[in-house]
């Protein structure tokens, strides 16, 4: 209809969504499809570096996961 808002607002437990609830909900979403991709990233690089058919590939996939999965040294105190 000409001259309405086209803006929709989201509705959770049947009351508005306001900013602040949308952003954490936007910055939660976004967080959980990067852990998933970062996941997905390892888990393929993993099993290169296992079932990789040259001996170069299996290397060079082991080096890109101690890049990934570096862990940084212990403080003891």
């Amino acid at each position: 209809m000409p001259g309405q808002n086209k803006m929709v607002r989201h509705r959770v437990g049947g009351a508005p969504m306001t900013t602040a609830l949308q952003l954490i909900h936007d910055g939660a979403l976004t967080a959980g499809v990067a852990g998933a991709l970062y996941t997905g990233t390892v888990t393929v690089i993993a099993l290169a570096s296992v079932f990789a058919p040259r001996r170069e590939q299996r290397l060079a996939a082991r080096e890109t996961l101690k890049v990934l999965l570096r862990q940084r040294p212990r403080v003891r105190g």
